[in-house]
């Protein structure tokens, strides 16, 4: 577990994925039930988050299930990383209740950090439904508790709420209520909470909103600075390309912009990342239009009307 930790500070995924198999097999020998959740949660994370492998993901969190019966932290621990895996696929039915039993236990369990973490993304998918008036209640609830907590968890909260914010249609006065919160959230993770993948994140929603607003100049910077961090996180480092290949069509760069999108839709592909592949591939389509190549323009939004189709088909009824 140690070997497989150091590795993870050093970005190397595949040492830590070999050492993190071996301590698991270890600790399950050893009958040490609580260290091998804790490690089999982490190299979740990796498949997941780092490398996009989530299929793999899954299938870890699936085999930890039997592991934390009678414990009810790590049953916790692990619906939130299973509810948070569901809505990265977009699989909001399952999201959506998995995150409230985890919501519930946490608040029985006078946890607050992993309470936030779940109402947040529960008030994710609740936008994404359109279901508005819910999503901000539950992010409001949040507000007394987050006064005095801990730097990290009210970074998080901060980005997240900025990120709830951005959500929907494209309301000016709405994305700009966004920007006081991600900006919060960006200094806290660069400074008192020093995590370069929340902080790339926090760069990535502060460019997206600037975009929307039709700053380009304040959007490009923002890019600029998350992808300076080297981030290791698979998803943000995606952001930031659709981010990127975004402003390369604005700016009139299509073969650029095409490009951007066309990578864009392979990582998402090979991830699993639905939502992801819709906008690369309606991205792409855009692109080839500018570009006058209609057979092929009309091929891609093919693609993207597919997986935005695969995407309803997982929408809660």
């Amino acid at each position: 577990g140690v070997r497989a930790r150091l590795a993870f500070s050093r970005g190397d995924n595949a040492a830590c994925l070999r050492h993190y198999a071996r301590s698991m097999r270890l600790l399950q020998e050893a009958g040490a039930r609580s260290e091998l959740v804790s490690d089999g949660l982490a190299r979740a994370f990796v498949l997941h988050r780092r490398m996009g492998r989530v299929e793999e993901a899954r299938g870890v969190l699936e085999a930890l299930a039997p592991h934390v019966e009678g414990d009810p932290v790590g049953a916790l621990r692990l619906a939130l990383t299973l509810g948070t895996l569901q809505h990265s696929l977009g699989d909001l039915r399952s999201a959506l209740e998995t995150l409230r039993r985890a919501s519930r236990d946490a608040e029985r369990l006078g946890m607050l950090m992993e309470r936030a973490g779940a109402d947040e993304i529960r008030a994710d998918a609740l936008l994404r439904l359109g279901r508005v008036e819910e999503a901000d209640a539950l992010m409001e609830a949040l507000a007394e508790p987050m006064r005095d907590a801990a730097p990290c968890t009210r970074a998080t909260w901060y980005a997240n709420l900025g990120h709830q914010r951005m959500l929907g249609e494209d309301d000016p006065a709405r994305l700009r209520s966004a920007l006081a919160p991600l900006e919060r959230a960006r200094d806290l993770f660069a400074d008192a909470c020093p995590r370069p993948a929340s902080l790339a994140n926090a760069w990535a929603n502060l460019a997206d909103a600037a975009l929307r607003l039709g700053d380009e100049e304040t959007a490009r910077e923002a890019v600029e600075a998350g992808k300076a961090l080297e981030a290791p996180d698979a998803t943000v480092r995606a952001w930031l390309l659709a981010l990127d290949a975004e402003l390369a069509l604005e700016a009139g760069a299509h073969e650029e912009a095409l490009a951007r999108y066309a990578e864009l839709e392979r990582r998402a592909s090979a991830a699993g990342w639905t939502r992801e592949v819709w906008r690369g591939a309606l991205g792409r389509g855009r692109a080839l239009a500018e570009l006058e190549r209609g057979d092929a323009a009309r091929e891609a939004f093919d693609a993207a009307e597919a997986a935005l189709d695969r995407l309803y088909r997982r929408l809660p009824l």
